[in-house]
């Protein structure tokens, strides 16, 4: 069924190419820049976290270039915070770089599952971690045909389990335990704009290869794919498929 799906997928943006590349035109140009920032407060409730507020910050196009610098902090019942780095070009409109780093320390609720279970039998895992992430792509055309190569490193554990009560169980791995994970894959976008498409198609395909794993753990390969189609209805507003 996912073989089918994806032959058809591709099948759709074969067709759409040939036939609506030279109609879709670019509403602006891809590369922006012009300068421009904001702040705003973030304030969320996660169902077994809790509740955390703080605030984030974006500057768009630093320096008259097209890179764009965002980052956040949030501290509550959860703390998190982040940085990022978008759109630095290696090579101008050819190669481009992103890179980014979050970390975090939450305590989770985890209840007890079962028909004869109680709602008090709760145990509050206390995890941390951190993790960079980075993404080198080569654009062409307006940024339409892309080819990415995305890499994530990182690591967590357990800081602490408290039972109900708020006590903590004796013996828990706290160690730390690193991962890596790598993707590879590209984006045919044939919309007016990339940020904001209002008419056109886009297909996004990712492959992810198996991250290390121990000897006796099956390995797997992922292969994530998503095609949109964008509508123009009215002045402002868009019509849109996803599949």
């Amino acid at each position: 069924m996912q073989k089918l799906t994806l032959n058809i997928s591709l099948l759709l943006v074969m067709l759409v190419t040939s036939v609506s590349h030279a109609a879709v035109e670019r509403r602006k140009d891809q590369f922006g820049k012009e300068f421009a920032y904001y702040l705003y407060p973030i304030a969320g409730e996660i169902p077994g976290l809790g509740t955390a507020l703080g605030v984030g910050a974006s500057v768009l196009n630093l320096n008259g270039s097209d890179t764009d610098f965002t980052g956040y902090y949030v501290s509550g019942d959860f703390d998190a915070k982040g940085a990022a780095i978008l759109d630095y070009h290696l090579i101008p409109k050819r190669l481009i770089f992103d890179a980014g780093y979050n970390d975090y320390f939450v305590a989770s609720t985890a209840y007890d599952r079962g028909v004869h279970s109680a709602p008090d039998e709760v145990i509050r895992p206390k995890e941390e971690g951190a993790y960079l992430l980075g993404q080198l792509t080569y654009t062409h055309d307006e940024r339409r045909y892309e080819f990415f190569v995305r890499a994530l490193s990182g690591r967590n554990r357990l800081h602490e389990v408290l039972d109900k009560n708020g006590a903590a169980f004796a013996g828990v791995d706290t160690e730390w335990q690193n991962g890596q994970h790598y993707a590879v894959g590209g984006t045919v976008d044939l919309t007016d704009d990339r940020l904001d498409p209002r008419q056109g198609v886009r297909l996004e395909l990712a492959l992810k290869p198996p991250p290390d794993r121990k000897p006796d753990e099956s390995k797997y390969y992922v292969t994530d794919y998503n095609l949109s189609g964008y509508i123009p209805l009215r002045q402002w507003d868009t019509l849109v498929f996803n599949l």
